[in-house]
């Protein structure tokens, strides 16, 4: 690969570079040297070489590792960043599943909290009627019902008429 410097005769006149006598070259007036040589120092001076060289290729190799290695660290950058957002998303996803557990939680203990005092509750009222039947105190509701003994129905008849003053009342 060649690299080729062209300038017209304008630009070079401009910089002080005269045509050569055998038209092949320009040279300079001060030091007599050829322009392709001052080109050369020129360009090595800005580190730019006309022909790739040795350095060139080992140079342009390196870089090229290098940005290989840059892509690849990137790109595992990338499968990180993908990879840490899939383990963002479990945790919120274990975080709500563990929420809605602990709500469930709640309502199951509720709910036994509730069924304890029931039962509570129907502890105290068995044992209050077992102390009463130990003290010989009648149940409370028993299943046996016990009449009233029946009056004559002639005195209701009497008792439930009034007596006012001054009525006759024969007995």
């Amino acid at each position: 690969m060649t690299f080729r410097v062209v300038r017209t005769n304008q630009y070079n006149q401009d910089l002080g570079f005269i045509h050569s006598t055998n038209g092949n070259h320009l040279e300079s007036p001060n030091e007599g040297s050829s322009i392709d040589h001052q080109v050369t120092i020129h360009l090595h001076a800005q580190n730019i070489t006309m022909f790739p060289t040795n350095e060139t290729c080992c140079y342009k190799g390196r870089v090229g590792k290098e940005v290989s290695i840059l892509e690849r660290e990137q790109q595992l950058q990338r499968c990180d960043n993908h990879s840490l957002r899939n383990t963002v998303t479990l945790y919120h996803n274990d975080i709500d599943r563990r929420i809605s557990q602990l709500v469930e939680a709640k309502k199951e203990h509720k709910s036994t909290q509730v069924a304890l005092e029931a039962s509570h509750m129907t502890i105290v009222g068995l044992t209050e009627i077992g102390l009463q039947d130990d003290n010989g105190a009648p149940a409370p509701f028993d299943d046996k019902w016990e009449e009233e003994p029946e009056e004559d129905p002639e005195e209701e008849r009497l008792e439930d008429i009034p007596i006012d003053e001054g009525d006759i009342v024969d007995e």
